[in-house]
């Protein structure tokens, strides 16, 4: 996650509003992204960053922060997550426009961004004149899917065999769904998917604590969420209890 989000920056700090628009359309699509896990991090670490930026002061409840990602899978989908990051640089330079958060981040102020920076982009490339080639694009076959999932669980298996935690299991649920329901080379038992979810809530509930002793803290509180972002320990119960049951099976291989 740190390598994305660095890859991002890069894509979006360094570029002009011309050079972006002309280049953005070569990044992948929100609604394109296969792994949600990580979509949802990036989520978070753009909602941080408009905290930071737009509302030091008022921290960004639970609730919101769910509300404005639903927001940005609906507006934002036809977005790449790039967009949306140079979207909240361009607010904070002053070229969207009249846009002005009053010291709250809430879905309104995410929705005019996106609205801002939608008409800013249809602009640039009017006056700019730049258009785009529609590109045929080959989807990728079945059979390479379950080649790249396979060399991706064979290089797992190798980092858990040198670092042999949860914690090498961020971002990676999805090996989970793919061992049981397409290798079918294990099947936790029901009574082991109960112990662990219970587990997973447990896991999930102490971060959430975390997050909520540091609300008088705004700065640290975003440095500690965004390094736990960036180290996979944010996540879901579901989620988590699909790491520990992977987990499980690695131990044992």
């Amino acid at each position: 996650m740190k390598n994305e989000l660095q890859l991002i920056k890069t894509n979006t700090e360094a570029a002009t509003p011309v050079s972006f628009v002309r280049n953005c359309h070569k990044f992948d699509k929100i609604r394109e992204y296969q792994d949600t896990e990580k979509l949802n991090q990036l989520f978070s670490l753009f909602i941080l960053e408009l905290e930071q930026h737009f509302s030091p002061k008022n921290q960004i409840d639970a609730f919101m922060v769910n509300d404005i990602k639903k927001l940005l899978q609906h507006t934002a989908k036809n977005l790449s997550v790039e967009e949306i990051f140079f979207a909240s640089k361009l607010a904070r330079y002053g070229d969207l426009g009249d846009i002005n958060s009053f010291g709250t981040v809430n879905t309104k102020f995410v929705g005019d961004l996106i609205k801002l920076y939608k008409e800013f982009k249809r602009k640039t490339k009017v006056v700019n004149n730049i258009t785009v080639k529609a590109e045929v694009v080959n989807p990728i076959s079945e059979k390479k899917a379950l080649e790249l999932l396979k060399n991706g669980l064979e290089t797992l298996k190798k980092e858990y065999k040198e670092n042999p935690s949860l914690e090498t299991l961020a971002g990676r649920s999805y090996y989970y769904d793919y061992l049981v329901n397409d290798l079918k080379v294990f099947s936790p038992s029901d009574e082991d998917k109960k112990e662990a979810y219970r587990q997973a809530k447990k896991i999930y509930a102490a971060e959430q604590k975390n997050d909520m002793q540091k609300k008088g803290a705004p700065f640290n509180r975003i440095k500690s969420t965004v390094e736990n972002i960036k180290r996979g320990i944010e996540k879901t119960p579901v989620s988590i209890a699909k790491k520990i049951l992977l987990n499980n099976y690695l131990k044992t291989l």
